[in-house]
């Protein structure tokens, strides 16, 4: 370990390309927005897909089951209006 720390020189602290060529490949490769969000497990859920995914994880249902229940808990419900 000391011989690789010895090693190690000024050069290898520098990052090449710079960091304004770098910055416009990301931009380029990612195409992100200005502020890049996300909604997952921003929701709140029901307990019925928090079951659903239990079950599915202890092999109680198989992933068409999992996903039927799923839709099944997105439906608006006949008390809510669609």
């Amino acid at each position: 370990m000391r011989s690789r720390a010895a090693a190690v020189t000024g050069t290898d602290a520098r990052r090449s390309p710079s960091y304004t060529e770098r910055a416009a490949a990301q931009r380029t490769h990612l195409s992100l927005p200005l502020l890049p969000t996300t909604t997952i497990g921003s929701f709140p859920q029901t307990g019925e897909p928090r079951t659903a995914r239990a079950n599915l994880r202890a092999s109680q249902i198989n992933t068409a089951g999992y996903e039927e229940l799923i839709k099944a808990s997105r439906a608006p419900s006949r008390s809510q209006p669609a």
